[in-house]
Parts: structure tokens; C-alpha cells; sequence
């Protein structure tokens, strides 16, 4: 296996970039074919592609959080809250809470209103918000 001299990770692509040294005795295509998709150990890693994702989630119960489910992503998420609601929807970790009035722990979405969040992942984020109510997503 080849030695690796230096990495760069450009944040969101989703792709990292190594400079490897080869001995005489490997072909560089038979490396390469080692190296695409594969840690500084060799072992084959999960690279994020940039394919959407769509989703929608009703807040079944009043004050209680959500986890969206999963959707890997390599360039984030955009959630936006249903014109319609009646109240507003915070977004966070998992103790996120239905609080708006500045003592809260997550973002204020109020109806019609969204946000992005950059995140590898969409079960990293939690909803809470009023019975009925509804959030959309889209993310790659």
C-alpha cells in the first residue's frame, strides 16, 4: 500500500484529496483504483454524493421532539415551515423544546418561514412544535 504525504478536506464537497508515493513495484492505475473511496488505511469509506433528498414531517404531539429520519447529505439541509401552521416550530438537537419567548433551545421557525442547517445527516436534527403542524426538507 502506498504511503500518504498530505490530505485536504474541502468542508462540503463531500470528497477528500490525498498525495500518495508509490514504489516501483505498483502500478499507479492499480493504486489509484486502491485509493478512490478509501481512509489513509485503505479501507473503503462512504463518500457523500450530492443526490436530493425530499421529505415531510407532522408534528404528531404538542411539545414533543421529533428526529427527522435519515437522509445522508454532503451540502446540508433547507427546512421550511407550512404557511399554514398555527404556531411557530423550533429546530434542534434532540432536547429541543417548544419554546419561543427567548429561553428556548432551538431555532424559531415561524409559518412560512425556513432555514438551512449544515449537517451530514438529516437525524441529526429534531422538530418540535404544535399537534398538526408540519415542516418540509430538502437536501443533498
Amino acid at each position: 500500500m502506498p504511503t500518504v504525504s498530505s490530505i485536504a478536506v474541502t468542508p462540503g464537497s463531500g470528497k477528500i484529496v490525498a498525495t500518495y508515493s508509490f514504489t516501483d513495484s505498483d502500478s499507479v492505475i492499480k493504486q489509484l483504483q486502491r485509493i478512490v473511496q478509501s481512509d489513509t488505511n485503505g479501507n473503503a469509506v462512504n463518500v457523500p454524493t450530492a443526490t436530493p433528498v425530499f421529505g415531510q414531517v407532522v408534528i404528531v404531539t404538542t411539545n414533543t421532539a421529533i428526529q427527522l429520519g435519515s437522509n445522508v447529505l454532503a451540502n446540508g439541509v433547507v427546512i421550511t415551515a407550512k404557511s399554514t401552521n398555527v404556531a411557530d416550530i423550533t429546530v434542534g438537537g434532540s432536547g429541543v423544546t417548544n419554546v419561543a419567548n427567548g429561553s428556548g433551545n432551538g431555532d424559531i421557525l415561524e409559518p412560512g418561514s425556513g432555514r438551512s442547517f449544515v449537517v451530514n445527516n438529516t437525524n441529526v436534527l429534531y422538530i418540535n412544535g404544535t399537534s398538526g403542524d408540519v415542516i418540509s426538507f430538502s437536501g443533498s
